[in-house]
């Protein structure tokens, strides 16, 4: 059965572990909330307060406080206009990145079902 395409997010299985995954206490659910949507929108790990607020799950009856809280233990970034994901590049492509690749996959499916099929 052929696989579809699909994106995937990099998460560590010691994420759990991490000092401050578990400093940051129930907030950890909009960082990881935040991952998935970056890599799905092709951010390049950034958002708005607001897009945070939207996503936030129902759990989180503070949205703000925990944006502070991932801010406070250095999983989230402030740059006055964006919310950034610390370390966003150690763990995923930039999307001109993804974006490239994507566009040589494309060029080489063609060569080999056009270009050297009418050889």
């Amino acid at each position: 059965m052929a696989r579809t395409a699909r994106r995937f997010a990099q998460i560590d299985v010691n994420y759990f572990e991490d000092d401050r995954v578990l400093e940051a206490g129930d907030a950890w659910q909009l960082h990881l909330a935040a991952i998935f949507a970056c890599k799905r929108a092709m951010t390049d790990g950034t958002m708005t307060r607001r897009q945070l607020a939207r996503m936030a799950p129902e759990s989180l009856t503070d949205v703000d406080a925990a944006i502070e809280t991932l801010i406070r233990v250095g999983l989230f970034e402030d740059t006055g206009e964006l919310i950034v994901i610390r370390s966003w590049y150690r763990w995923n492509d930039s999307s001109e990145e993804i974006e490239a690749m994507s566009n040589k996959g494309l060029e080489g499916n063609h060569v080999r079902w056009h270009v050297r099929r009418d050889q």
